[in-house]
């Protein structure tokens, strides 16, 4: 008899439990309460934007005119800089020997044409008859070829030596170094790249630039 009764009985409270169940999960869970509460702006009447703070010069990116190895790198983020510091250099043992070689080059063509000249005046002097219109002709352009030989080794020495120092990048303003990408041993290729080797600007004072949506202005 107990037992023709037990079985719908439990049966009806495994529904309601089950009911119940359904119910309770149904509920949203509770909202959690922030870390901190939201910024609130001291002004009755205000537009809100997304912006970011940055040096007053913009984000200066570092980049180099010559690809090579880096040898050296002089700063750290955070260090006050002046126009001109060196920021970075590059392996310089080729541009090095380039360089003497055109030294050695300008020597010879100032020894060249100082032979030349000492030929030329030597003719000049030499009494009337001693030599002849021809071989005079020949001396003075002898001297003229020599002089454009030190013109042109002189200009190969400027344009080693501007060479040469390109191996050194250097601070294109007063300012500091806000980024630091690039470590010795590493190659520093002359072509753009996504990520900077080095970004510099000034941070006194530091500017905000923000993004105002046109419906809020």
């Amino acid at each position: 008899m107990i037992t023709k009764y037990l079985i719908p009985f439990l049966s009806i409270c495994g529904v309601i439990l089950a009911a119940k169940t359904v119910v309770l999960s149904d509920q949203p869970p509770p909202l959690a309460l922030p870390v901190a509460n939201p910024a609130k702006a001291p002004f009755d009447n205000y537009v809100a934007g997304a912006g970011i703070v940055e040096a007053n010069s913009e984000n200066i990116e570092i980049s180099t005119t010559l690809s090579g190895l880096v040898t050296s790198v002089n700063v750290r983020p955070g260090d006050v800089i002046k126009k001109g510091d060196v920021l970075f250099e590059l392996d310089n043992e080729l541009s090095n020997a380039e360089l003497q070689v055109k030294q050695s080059e300008l020597l010879v063509a100032k020894s060249q044409l100082r032979e030349a000249e000492l030929q030329y005046e030597f003719a000049k002097n030499i009494s009337v008859g001693g030599v002849s219109r021809e071989e005079l002709l020949r001396r003075s352009s002898a001297l003229e070829v020599g002089k454009a030989r030190l013109s042109s080794a002189e200009a190969s020495l400027r344009f080693a030596m501007a060479e040469n120092q390109k191996l050194k990048v250097t601070s294109p303003i007063d300012g500091s170094v806000l980024q630091v990408k690039v470590r010795v041993g590493e190659f520093a290729p002359a072509s753009r790249i996504t990520s900077p080797l080095m970004i510099v600007g000034k941070i006194d004072p530091l500017h905000v630039r923000v993004d105002i949506d046109e419906y809020d202005a």
